[in-house]
């Protein structure tokens, strides 16, 4: 039976999508899900490339799913993708080395600096590539992932290094992956690489040597019409021939039929992209545009070519509005707020988030609203936000006129914003052009659909593109309405303002040389180590968290009532989890001034001082095992015994009844206290012992407010009571030495990456939370809801006593010649 469909894969900035198309180019069934996205620093933004591969190939299966396909039923997978986003990834063990540096990503600046005041300038590899020297392209992403990320740089020098955009990522992991995963791309975003001759079609060898960059680790590049391999490991997906893949913009180019010359499409997506049909001619811009392939549908076919206008933030504009400044809940609400308003009430919006692209190329542009006054209000802001894209595609078609010498016809549209009737109106009025909006709404990824069934002649021939589009009911128009006086007159205030928006940069670069200058280290390394799982997260100097990680922990439950963790596993994730956020910031042990420990308080470890090995998986705060303990410690003398030295009741809560048990019941434990082998803590203590070398001198301490947990430790002096201990039978040697919340233990040792670290913090998580809420003044409260929730009131300097059952507890004691802050606890199970 002959296949009904084609796969379509549309692997976007925000998101993964699938679609399955009939073969009238009718979308029988679709997936999509959301990307997180990661912006570590001012101006960066990445992905996380095992994430990608993940939500492709769940919506993949999805699609086929609901369409009820199976994989005879498919002809083959066309993929249209971000571009120039790039990954760098190792060839042995088939994982990234950093996550994806996405498109519109600026940390390149500096880079993008020095090639400009070369030879050349910007334009030094045009004549080769097309494209002027941008923080915006591959090239100079892979030169920054080199010369700033270590692996990089050993898996280029070991041969180990791929380089890739994210079709060719996905192709080489659908394909085989490490098994002998395809490693390749297709000439669309390869001509966005920076890298490559605009008319052979090849790698050009010149600009990857001045560059640093060894052809051997760039992908092979195909036509966009071909199979390139097929589907293995992937379930559902095995065997399909993955036949086709574009840029998403040139996608877009053939999925709305722009297959003769001089016509054009713009998409509005996060981005907005402009592309005209120059045909088999590379044309080469002098008004600032891009000259880049169009398509090339066959590995003998001919090639098509593009100018092409690309403005960085489009969409991105209206998710700033929302996501930054609050101003609307959903994209959706921008139209009607804009409509509500005869104008902007004199405001221009000029988002140049990350620089500005064509025809200007200015990295050192910044985003300013010019005009606001006390009238302004979020109405005017939102049109003039629309405003904003729509004269960003008016400086695009005016440098395409100037390159191509004559007016241009109507415009094809496509893309999410496409849906904004306003917007499309306001186009059509400043381009003063008829704007045509596909009623195929997927025109994109109906370009990717096209070009794989093209390769498995699923389509016979590029002419059957249009028939789908008109098949799916034609364009629905809107025409220009506006006199060419008014229009003069609001593009001349749009220039206006975007000369206000240059040169804005050399104040971050003023601010980044002053820090450097002052030798300031970059982050703060903090673990969480939580009941269900560890985290660490990196913080910059302005506290903004860069990097994270989290891994879940196993829960043991051996016995109803019973709550244990493997020490072991803990240590294992912590420092993975470590590892892991230093690997995603590209940062080097120097750059980290110090680790700080947050953690479960009252869970508990018994380890060997000669070993370093535990006796008996930890204790979990929440375990009850101790009931029997805790009832005849309180039948000899009342559950309040020992509250007015530990602010304590006696409880299942507290370490000191786990340790009795644990010496009580684990031979192991009794036998290595009598040898003053034990090792008793909480898990900082486990935590901090091994990571500042473990039985080769690892310290042995707990900080103040983990030791208030213990029912051990005098609330006042801060030392450990020795009639408590010696009335449970635990010797002080065993325990670890108190310390402040803040000071410097020791560094870490033996952990790779990690060495070297000072690890200078410490406190219990409630008390952590305590500090990271800002309650430092007296009176001051906070409430933690996790696998618990946990009341503290901050009392001062003063330990006060509860009678309402409440606990009396340490809050933090940030230096050791510091003063100790006390709390009151309300704690719920």
């Amino acid at each position: 039976m002959a296949p009904s469909y084609v796969l379509a894969i549309d692997q976007g900035t925000t998101s993964s999508r699938a679609l399955l198309f009939r073969k009238d180019g009718t979308p029988m069934s679709k997936e999509q899900l959301d990307l997180e996205q990661h912006y570590p620093h001012p101006g960066w933004a990445e992905h996380d490339p095992n994430e990608i591969l993940n939500s492709v190939v769940k919506c993949c299966q999805h699609a086929m799913e609901k369409g009820n396909a199976h994989t005879a039923d498919i002809a083959s997978i066309g993929i249209t993708n971000q571009r120039e986003t790039t990954v760098a990834w190792d060839r042995v063990t088939g994982e990234p080395y950093h996550k994806a540096i996405v498109w519109l990503d600026t940390r390149t600046s500096e880079t993008v600096g020095k090639l400009i005041h070369g030879p050349g300038g910007q334009d030094r590899f045009r004549a080769k590539t097309g494209l002027p020297i941008s923080t915006y392209f591959s090239a100079v992403k892979m030169k920054w992932l080199l010369d700033n990320v270590p692996e990089v740089k050993k898996g280029v020098d070991e041969k180990r290094c791929m380089f890739g955009t994210i079709e060719s990522w996905l192709i080489y992991n659908l394909t085989g992956g490490k098994e002998g995963g395809i490693h390749m791309t297709d000439i669309s975003n390869a001509s966005r690489y920076m890298l490559m001759d605009i008319k052979s079609g090849k790698w050009d060898q010149g600009i990857c040597k001045e560059l640093g960059i060894d052809v051997a680790c760039l992908p092979t590049i195909k036509s966009n019409s071909e199979v390139y391999g097929t589907v293995k490991g992937f379930g559902s997906l095995d065997g399909i021939p993955i036949a086709g893949a574009l840029g998403d913009q040139h996608a877009a180019l053939l999925g709305q039929g722009c297959i003769e010359v001089g016509s054009s499409k713009n998409t509005y997506g996060t981005g907005c992209f402009m592309l005209l049909n120059t045909g088999f001619e590379a044309v080469p811009s002098k008004s600032g545009l891009l000259t880049t392939v169009g398509f090339k549908l066959g590995s003998e076919a001919k090639t098509y070519y593009a100018l092409e206008g690309s403005v960085a933030c489009a969409g991105r504009t209206v998710q700033w509005l929302r996501d930054n400044m609050g101003l609307i809940e959903n994209a959706g609400e921008i139209e009607s707020l804009a409509k509500s308003v005869e104008n902007t009430g004199g405001v221009t919006l000029v988002p140049a988030f990350s620089g500005l692209f064509a025809p200007y190329w200015r990295e050192d542009a910044r985003a300013v609203a010019v005009g606001m006054t006390l009238y302004t209000n979020r109405e005017h802001l939102c049109r003039a936000a629309l405003e904003a894209v729509a004269f960003s595609t008016v400086d695009v078609m005016e440098a395409m006129k100037k390159d191509v010498g004559h007016e241009l016809g109507s415009m094809h549209v496509d893309g999410g914003m496409t849906a904004n009737n306003f917007l499309m109106k306001l186009q059509a009025d400043l381009l003063g052009v008829e704007v045509l909006r596909a009623r195929m709404p997927e025109a994109t990824v109906l370009g990717a659909a096209f070009a794989a069934g093209l390769a498995v002649n699923f389509y016979q021939k590029v002419e059957e593109v249009k028939e789908m589009l008109v098949h799916a009911g034609g364009w629905e128009s809107f025409p220009n309405q506006m006199s060419m006086t008014v229009r003069d007159r609001e593009y001349a205030r749009w220039r206006d303002a975007v000369t206000r928006a240059m040169d804005l940069q050399k104040f971050d670069s003023m601010e980044k040389k002053k820090k450097r200058a002052a030798g300031a280290h970059r982050y703060i390394l903090s673990i969480d180590q939580g009941t269900t799982s560890s985290r660490a997260l990196l913080f910059d100097s302005e506290g903004g968290a860069v990097a994270k990680e989290q891994m879940e922990l196993k829960q043991h439950y051996p016995h109803p009532g019973w709550a244990e963790h493997d020490p072991k596993e803990i240590l294992d994730c912590v420092v993975k989890c470590c590892q892991s956020v230093m690997k995603q910031a590209g940062a080097q042990p120097g750059e980290v001034a110090a680790i700080g420990i947050t953690n479960q308080r009252e869970t508990t470890v018994a380890w060997d001082r000669v070993t370093g090995e535990p006796y008996h998986k930890a204790i979990v705060w929440l375990d009850t095992r101790t009931s029997e303990t805790v009832q005849q410690l309180t039948k000899a003398g009342g559950k309040d015994r020992f509250r007015k030295s530990t602010g304590l009741p006696v409880s299942t809560y507290f370490s000191a009844v786990k340790m009795k048990w644990l010496i009580d019941n684990v031979p192991e434990v009794k036998k290595g206290v009598a040898e003053k082998r034990c090792m008793f803590g909480t898990i900082e203590s486990w935590l901090i012992y091994n990571l500042t070398g473990g039985k080769e001198g690892g310290i042995h301490m707990t900080d103040i407010s983990n030791a208030s947990r213990y029912m051990l430790m005098d609330i006042k002096s801060g030392k450990w009571d020795q009639g408590i201990c010696k009335e449970l039978g635990i010797d002080v040697a065993c325990l670890p030495t108190i310390k402040s919340n803040s000071e410097v233990y020791g560094t870490v040792k033996g952990f790779g990456s990690l060495d070297g670290i000072p690890i200078a913090g410490a406190l219990g998580d409630q008390h952590a939370a305590l500090l990271g809420q800002g309650c430092i003044e007296v009176g001051s409260s906070k409430n933690t809801y996790g696998t618990g929730c946990f009341m503290l009131l901050n009392t001062g300097f003063e330990a006060v006593p509860s009678k309402s059952g409440l606990l009396t507890t340490v809050g933090f004691k940030l230096g050791s010649e510091a003063k100790t802050y006390y709390a009151l606890e309300g704690s719920v199970a």
